[in-house]
């Protein structure tokens, strides 16, 4: 796991497709500068086909909210990674606040930190009370963050 100040790359950590960058859009996923990010913006310039036209794609990092850019010739190949959601019920919270998370599956998670604000609120005391408490999970890889804390547990949850 990477220190607090270090945040980790999107290296191989897959799976991952292959676009040719011409054919990206506004809303849709992107490897900028080693990191996963969403598509807020792109420009381009000539047609596709032209080997000297050129994308710029705007992405916001969707762990760390940060703005990244980049300009490609418009027939490059970029990586765009496989984002999925999962949930998880949660064991445990740590005075670290890391969580440790069991999927359906009863597979352990235990790398994710319980986000600060009002989606990290104060969930130690409803873990307390015996209540099942719901999480969900954004993942690029295995890079996730938590994006969604609820009371429920997987059976209510299908049932929506």
């Amino acid at each position: 796991m990477a220190d607090e100040g270090e945040l980790p790359t999107f290296e191989g950590e897959g799976p991952i497709r292959y676009v040719p960058c011409w054919n990206l859009h506004k809303d849709e996923f992107v490897i900028l500068k080693k990191r996963p990010c969403k598509i807020i913006e792109t420009s381009s310039t000539g047609f596709p086909v032209d080997s000297s036209s050129k994308v710029h794609l705007v992405g916001v990092d969707f762990f760390t909210q940060e703005k990244y850019e980049d300009t490609f010739p418009a027939t490059e190949i970029v990586e765009v990674p496989v984002v999925k959601r999962e949930d998880y019920h949660l064991i445990s919270i740590g005075d670290d606040g890391f969580v440790t998370l069991q999927s359906e599956r009863g597979d352990l998670r235990e790398d994710l930190k319980l986000p600060e604000g009002e989606l990290g609120g104060n969930w130690c005391s409803e873990l307390e009370k015996g209540e099942d408490i719901l999480v969900t999970v954004q993942l690029a890889g295995e890079l996730g963050q938590i994006i969604d804390i609820k009371v429920g547990s997987f059976e209510e949850i299908k049932e929506e």
